[in-house]
């Protein structure tokens, strides 16, 4: 899912969590916000991996194209080829947001903004046909991988 529909149903969502919690405030539902957008900073630090390059313009590009090839492609072929490791799309990540969340409430904030990312995402991949692990667990995406082929683009 493109960034720009993660940040109209982050503020949609923030809006009506504020609207219906007031006393949640304006900063905790900010981080809600912030945090259902920027999770996909993942994809950009896999761009930075891969790449070897900071520049977030070529970042855009090579998402946009990669997108576009994906979606040419029938499902069953999709599944052939590896998947990106996204660290912050995974429940490993969520667990350890949980534990920290124990010591500092900030961290509930920004698994509920997780929430929001994920279920559309989820909701994205269903609607696409792609499997949803590979969003859901680091481990099973690692695992799944040593079968897969290299998508060459990425």
């Amino acid at each position: 899912m493109l960034p720009k529909k993660h940040f109209i149903i982050g503020i949609i969502l923030s809006v009506a969590i504020y609207t219906i919690f007031p006393f949640i405030g304006f900063f905790n539902t900010l981080i809600i916000f912030l945090s259902s957008v920027f999770i996909d900073f993942d994809h950009y630090l896999l761009y930075i991996f891969r790449k070897k390059n900071i520049s977030p313009f070529r970042f855009w590009s090579w998402s946009i194209k990669t997108i576009k090839m994906l979606k040419k492609m029938p499902p069953a072929k999709r599944k052939k080829f590896k998947k990106p490791l996204f660290i912050f799309h995974v429940i490993e990540f969520w667990i350890l947001l949980g534990v920290l969340s124990f010591f500092w409430n900030f961290f509930i904030f920004v698994l509920l903004g997780i929430a929001i990312h994920m279920i559309a995402d989820w909701v994205d991949l269903c609607h696409r046909k792609d499997p949803l692990f590979y969003k859901f667990s680091l481990l099973y995406t690692i695992a799944f991988n040593r079968k897969g082929k290299n998508l060459i683009s990425l």
